[in-house]
């Protein structure tokens, strides 16, 4: 009878222990999920907007701006917080994403179509 040495027996189960700590191991936290990524726009459909501010919704990380355009629209945009105009009156938004019956969590608000985007203070134009 052939004796193994330590070495030998550490090789031979090696992989059971590697199947049965995978096996056994919880499943990976679920990923976040980012909206701005989860409704970009292709770069051919991407537009800017301009207009007015009639509301604003800070929201942790993100402001929300209700945008009124020169037509009267209104438009729901939401940008990162560390980037958005503290007090701006008239704004220039570059969209880069759209997102329909989008739900915020953190403001547990359902908006029918939501805008993501660069917003940036925008000096008003003269009527």
């Amino acid at each position: 009878m052939s004796t193994l040495s330590l070495r030998e027996r550490s090789l031979a189960l090696a992989p059971l222990v590697l199947a049965l700590t995978y096996a056994l191991a919880p499943p990976p936290p679920a990923r976040a999920i980012n909206p701005f990524a989860e409704s970009r726009l292709d770069a051919e459909d991407r537009y800017a907007l301009t207009g007015d501010v009639v509301s604003r919704l800070d929201a942790g990380s993100y402001v929300y701006f209700e945008i009124r355009d020169a037509r009267g629209a209104h438009h729901w945009v939401a940008t990162l917080a560390v980037t958005a105009p503290e007090h701006a009156r008239h704004v220039a938004a570059t969209i880069l994403g759209r997102a329909h019956a989008f739900h915020s969590a953190r403001l547990d608000r359902r908006f029918e179509t939501l805008l993501f985007g660069i917003v940036t203070q925008e000096r008003a134009h003269a009527p």
